[in-house]
Order: structure tokens, then sequence, then C-alpha cells
């Protein structure tokens, strides 16, 4: 309100000066600077405080936009995670699987696969059922926990090995 007082003030005062004969504008210039120069300084007072209050507007806005905009994201991404969770889930476990696919092939100095087709090849029916049957199979199986089963011993030699 201050800067629009201050530019209708100048503007009156301009009028003013300018309906004046030019011998009156001459002597009034040379009185008149001083007036001049303190409503120009009143104009750029008053033109900073609107440009503080603008700024400070534009921040209060955008503080809200941001917080608006963050509820959307908040309501969008929780049904996202509904929507797609079981999705990005079944991902993870397709990655974990190749994963662990790639690990098993990186360790064995051959194919995994060709290695396990060629050791089933050489088994009778119902070799290694024993081991299904051994408690600590059994806990190892069902266990929840990322661990290895260690199993050792001389194939030939093993009483209970099944071979051809």
């Amino acid at each position: 309100m201050g800067l629009y007082a201050s530019i209708l003030t100048f503007l009156v005062w301009t009028r003013r000066y300018s309906e004046d004969g030019t011998a009156k504008r001459i002597a009034k210039n040379i009185l008149a600077t001083r007036e001049i120069h303190e409503l120009l300084d009143k104009l750029d007072h008053d033109e900073g405080e609107v440009r503080k209050e603008s700024e400070l507007a534009e921040k209060e806005w955008a503080r809200f936009a941001h917080e608006d905009v963050l509820g959307v994201v908040r309501e969008e991404s929780s049904s996202l995670k509904e929507a797609l969770g079981p999705k990005v889930e079944a991902l993870f476990e397709n990655l974990k699987e190749a994963r662990r696919r790639e690990m098993v092939m990186w360790l064995a100095g051959t194919s995994y696969v060709e290695h396990h087709e060629n050791a089933l090849q050489g088994l009778l029916e119902g070799t290694g059922e024993w081991l299904l049957k051994e408690e600590t199979y059994r806990k190892w199986l069902e266990s929840e926990q990322s661990c290895i089963l260690w199993l050792h011993g001389i194939r030939k030699f093993h009483p209970k090995f099944q071979t051809r």
C-alpha cells in the first residue's frame, strides 16, 4: 500500500510541476531538487519493502506447495506399495535366485547343472533317502536362517551311498 501511495504522490507532484509555466518550473527546479530526491528515495524505500514482502510471500507459498506435494507423494507411495509390493518382492526373489545360481557356477570349477545331471545318472532308486530322514537335515531344511548344511565323507566307503 505504501508503494502505491508513493507513486501517486510522485505523479501528482510531477503533474503540478508540468502544469506550471517554463519560468515557474525553472525557479521550482532550483528549489524543488531536494523535494524530488525525497520523493524518489521514498519510492525506492517502498519498492524495497514490497520486494521483501513479495519474497516472503513466495517463500510461504513454496512451503505450502512443498507440503502439499509431500502429502500427495505419501498417499501415492502407500498405494503404490500396496499395488507393487508383491510384484517387487517376486522380482527380488528372482534376482536372488539368479544370483545364487551365478555364485554356485562361480564356486564350482565345472558346470553345476552338468555335474548334477551326471551324478543323477549313476544313482539307484532310493539313493540318499537316508538323508531326508535325518534330524539334522530336517532342522536345516525348516530353518529360516541362511546357513549351509555341510555333508562330508568318501563316496565309495559310505555305507548309505548306493551306486550301480
